[in-house]
């Protein structure tokens, strides 16, 4: 697996949710520095980095649909954790 740099800007108060491969969430709350801060994110591919609005949106997405069934396979469509992503 490789790591993958994602680049972004914040204002102070802002957060930036971490997404973890077993289902963990972890949120980042920038406090201090100027009004732009630059983050420079590397991880590997498998997790998943948002800001909070971003990730706040995918949740309610995710609680509004049905789960659905994968007939063939007879999994959830979700992973193994629970979680959609």
């Amino acid at each position: 697996m490789s790591n993958n740099n994602l680049v972004l800007k914040f204002r102070q108060g802002e957060r930036a949710m971490v997404s973890l491969p077993n289902g963990e969430v972890i949120s980042i709350k920038l406090t201090h520095g100027e009004s732009n801060i630059r983050v420079v994110f590397n991880a590997p591919s498998d997790v998943v980095i948002d800001r909070e609005s971003v990730f706040d949106a995918k949740v309610a997405a995710y609680k509004e649909k049905p789960k659905r069934h994968n007939t063939t396979m007879g999994n959830d469509w979700q992973n193994s954790s629970g979680s959609p992503y």
